[in-house]
């Protein structure tokens, strides 16, 4: 079993005394920036979750998230995995061997208040570059970021996303294992950005870490079902700590999988969740109904430097009651 580290929690000074020439007086100054940040897995809409949503809500998928909404209003950046992509047609709505998601389960994700949804995974081609194209589209202007795929628009790869909270800049990176055999666009293969090269991960790597106080690295790898990482894993969380990734939040195998710190090149630690499991499906082995909330708290100080002071994972549950699914926090016994 591999060794835990457990969490800094080393006070640290917030704030200096200095002289404000705006003011003419003493005033405190802040010495660092700081932010809390979240993620959940897979968010999976199987047929029997937009069935209800659209038979019982008009279409609004929020109530499937209710019980979460309390827990997610305390961090300041949250971010999920999108499973399978958007479409419009109601003909293309599926959840399985493809999934289509209905795109007004988007607007839940909105409503919750999530920066970063992640949209690399082994489903993002199943309905082609117009889902990817839909998907960046819809969030992009809500002001969501979707590391992972890019309009068939643009004209080159962009490796990573930029998001700036409390004085924090992050670069965001989304990869994918597999797309299920779907070829990436001859137009536009970087519409979904994969592990498929390893030097180029590698140099987007590089970018980001001198682009960024907080470099951030979401993939959908693994063995579906697996409850340990797989070796695949293993070498991967290797390359993402020797090339500077501060943390990484993986998904796919639907289930939980342990967390640990990863020493890289340098002596750089970077803290990996190798599987969050699901955050919401139909989906009805227990394992696959117990999620996690991964966190950190990253705080960048006043030589530029930037390290995670805390960090945890709070496991979630999916609920099923007449058809009706929610999830929220696993409850105590």
């Amino acid at each position: 079993m591999r060794k835990e580290r457990p969490c800094d929690s080393t006070p640290f000074p917030a704030r200096r005394t200095a002289w404000d020439w705006l003011t003419w007086g003493l005033t405190n100054i802040p010495l660092q920036g700081e932010l809390t940040f979240a993620a959940l897995g897979d968010n999976l809409i199987h047929r029997q979750l937009y069935d209800y949503a659209f038979r019982r809500w008009g279409g609004d998928f929020s109530g499937f998230y209710e019980p979460l909404r309390e827990t997610l209003a305390a961090y300041d950046v949250l971010a999920i995995q999108q499973e399978g992509l958007y479409v419009e047609a109601p003909e293309d709505y599926a959840s399985y061997p493809l999934i289509g998601t209905p795109v007004e389960a988007g607007e839940a994700l909105s409503d919750l208040g999530f920066a970063v949804v992640s949209c690399a995974g082994n489903h993002a081609l199943d309905f082609g570059a117009e889902a990817v194209d839909r998907t960046a589209a819809f969030f992009g202007e809500r002001g969501i970021l979707t590391p992972g795929i890019q309009p068939s628009t643009e004209a080159a790869y962009r490796p990573y996303e930029v998001l700036e909270q409390n004085g924090v800049r992050c670069a965001l990176l989304g990869f994918t294992a597999s797309t299920n055999g779907h070829r990436l666009p001859e137009e536009a293969p970087w519409a979904v950005h994969t592990l498929w090269d390893e030097e180029q991960v590698r140099q987007s790597l590089r970018e980001a870490r001198a682009a960024a106080d907080l470099v951030v690295v979401f993939v959908h790898w693994g063995t579906e079902y697996a409850p340990e990482p797989d070796e695949a894993q293993l070498r991967w969380a290797q390359i993402f700590a020797d090339e500077g990734a501060d943390v990484v939040l993986g998904t796919h195998p639907h289930v939980l999988q342990p967390w640990e710190w990863v020493a890289g090149a340098g002596g750089h630690e970077t803290l990996v969740y190798y599987s969050l499991g699901n955050c919401i499906s139909a989906q009805t082995d227990p394992a696959c109904r117990l999620g996690g909330l991964a966190w950190f708290r990253a705080v960048r100080e006043e030589d530029g430097g930037c390290r995670i002071t805390d960090h945890g994972l709070e496991k979630v549950e999916t609920r099923e009651d007449g058809g009706r699914y929610t999830v929220g926090p696993v409850e105590a016994p």
